[in-house]
């Protein structure tokens, strides 16, 4: 994945064939679907909560430390049994809680996949479904407005956003429309970049699409959800 952050906005216009005022064309938005495809967020198979919770018992960790208190059971050393009992015991439940709230924050985003966002084109805003969104696309960000696409910010007025589902913890984001140059930063720290999965919760901007499908930042391997 490239360093979109790290490009001016006048290089982002260039390489996609976008402007700034107008958008993309009708006919280059087709262009651009036929090369880069259908904006689609990969959705894992879904799976009951007993799965999960079942699941969980069967890590690794799980089953030292189940091994270790029946050890523990054997020599008879029951206040470190039941130490341990303990030890297990919040380490199921956390990793099943944090299993759920994945879950949860799946199905969350597979209920915004029908609703339609705002985009310029052809010097108008239109209302598309996310999967019709494409790089060069101008999105226009309110609050309470779902983000269908990763996107460099053009121009931010007090920007929040809730990155939750993208990262795994609680994630409220201060955007910024500033360049930024320091090369290799992750993600979280992209704070001219918004991200697909994401929720706008306060202030209001303009950003051009960078990356859609397979590129999103959600559709990478290292992201849990």
């Amino acid at each position: 994945m490239l360093d979109w952050y790290t490009q001016n906005i006048p290089y982002l216009l260039r390489e996609f064939k976008t402007d700034l005022e107008r958008g993309l064309s009708r006919e280059e938005a087709t262009t651009h679907y036929q090369k880069y495809g259908s904006n689609e967020i990969r959705q894992p198979r879904e799976t009951s909560l007993l799965t999960i919770f079942l699941k969980q018992l069967s890590s690794l960790t799980a089953i030292l430390l189940f091994v270790i208190c029946i050890l523990l059971y054997l020599q008879h050393a029951i206040r470190e049994g039941l130490v341990l009992v303990s030890i297990f015991c919040f380490h199921v439940l956390w990793r099943f809680i944090q299993a759920a709230k994945t879950r949860h924050q799946l199905q969350s985003i597979q209920q915004h996949l029908d609703v339609s966002v705002s985009v310029i084109r052809d010097a108008g805003v239109i209302k598309l479904p996310p999967m019709a969104l494409v790089p060069g696309d101008l999105l226009v960000l309110t609050a309470g407005d779902y983000i269908a696409a990763d996107a460099r910010l053009i121009d931010a007025d007090a920007l929040l956003v809730d990155e939750t589902p993208l990262f795994g913890t609680t994630t409220f984001a201060q955007k910024t429309d500033e360049d930024i140059s320091d090369p290799g930063l992750p993600p979280e720290k992209q704070r001219n970049m918004v991200f697909a999965g994401t929720y706008v919760l306060e202030g209001e901007a303009r950003a051009i699409v960078v990356g859609t499908g397979q590129q999103l930042e959600i559709n990478q391997p290292n992201r849990r959800v």
